[in-house]
């Protein structure tokens, strides 16, 4: 029997202001979706953020990967300036919210965003991960496939949570991973409302990475 939404939203509350938002999707990855899954298409974070991945990537790109895409509001974004855009997540309820819009050049796949072996290397023109930094498990190895998938002129606009020491460290795993950055953007002001931390969202600046010259 599926939880009241009252008492995932309870639940999930408690899990943001615990700092935990993980813990709260291994209890109750149902109730996870039915509250977060509310943002899409209103809530002004990752329309903003979409706006400002599109203003970087080309009209007619190739392959575009958004990695945790969750209902597919961002990939919704993408669709319009690529050919194609493989949008990954673990949650089949968001994913068959994201599949139920139909968009024609995008694909939604179960998987993992710390492996892409179901995508060839040198094949992206550009990967995006929004707001969900916080749920890697092996940092390095989420930004090494980001860059085995990267074609050689690629790049990775992406956010990391920043929670205390947790963005040097992100920092640190994308130069091991074989990503240096290019650019930092500042999230446009219209993102920092005043919930904007309760519903989790700590991430003030977006990243676009690149490959090293070494990787």
């Amino acid at each position: 029997m599926r939880r009241p939404v009252v008492v995932s939203a309870a639940h999930w509350l408690y899990a943001r202001v615990r700092n935990d938002e993980a813990s709260f999707y291994r209890a109750d990855p149902t109730g996870y979706e039915r509250v977060v899954g509310q943002f899409d298409g209103r809530y002004a974070v990752a329309r903003d953020f979409a706006s400002v991945v599109r203003q970087r990537c080309p009209d007619g790109a190739g392959l575009i990967v958004d990695l945790a895409c969750g209902t597919g509001l961002i990939s919704e974004q993408l669709c319009r300036v690529a050919d194609r855009v493989i949008g990954l997540d673990l949650n089949e309820g968001m994913l068959a919210h994201a599949r139920s819009k139909s968009l024609s050049n995008v694909e939604f796949r179960t998987g993992d965003f710390h492996d892409l072996s179901s995508i060839d290397d040198a094949t992206a023109d550009a990967v995006t991960q929004f707001a969900a930094s916080r749920y890697l498990t092996d940092p390095v190895r989420h930004h090494r496939e980001i860059a085995r998938v990267l074609k050689p002129d690629g790049f990775v606009i992406t956010s990391y949570f920043e929670a205390p020491g947790r963005l040097r460290e992100m920092l640190a795993a994308a130069a091991e991973g074989g990503l240096e950055v290019a650019e930092e953007r500042t999230i446009p002001r219209s993102l920092t409302r005043p919930f904007w931390k309760l519903v989790g969202y700590r991430d003030s600046s977006i990243w676009i990475l690149k490959k090293s010259a070494q990787a």
